[in-house]
């Protein structure tokens, strides 16, 4: 059986990853993340999920990387989707979704750097919208490092 939520695109809008010099595993990286819903098309229940990632760390304890990555998703949700639960559909599906393909291309991109590969700690998208949604920021969230 297929989801109701189907993504029919995606692209990077930015990728950096840099390896910080004096950067170790040992401290978490604090993960800042935003995600913005865009309508395309009622009828046809297309949206657009915007998902921007900033790979940030303790001045005084730096992460092994930073990074800036901002992906973009094309959404379907099936008809028979309540219309009430889209916008939660898009965002905590969407989002996860999106977040994977940007973990995956971390993942990628640092197993041919000098401080090894990087695994994005996962995230619990439902608390992200839940914290954007009553006016806390989303965003600071620290990963545990890799073993």
């Amino acid at each position: 059986m297929l989801s109701p939520l189907q993504l029919k695109n995606l692209f990077f809008k930015e990728a950096c990853l840099k390896a910080e010099p004096s950067g170790t595993f040992e401290s978490p990286p604090q993960l800042n993340q935003n995600l913005a819903l865009a309508v395309l098309d009622n009828e046809k229940r297309s949206y657009r999920l915007d998902l921007d990632l900033k790979i940030g760390a303790d001045p005084q304890k730096p992460f092994a990387y930073s990074g800036n990555f901002s992906v973009v998703g094309i959404f379907e949700v099936s008809p028979d989707f309540p219309a009430e639960r889209l916008a939660q559909l898009v965002q905590v599906n969407g989002g996860s979704l999106l977040f994977g393909a940007i973990r995956d291309l971390i993942l990628t991109i640092s197993s041919r750097s000098i401080k090894g590969g990087f695994l994005l700690p996962t995230l619990n998208f439902q608390e992200v919208l839940r914290a954007a949604q009553t006016s806390q920021p989303a965003a600071e969230t620290n990963g545990s490092p890799p073993q």
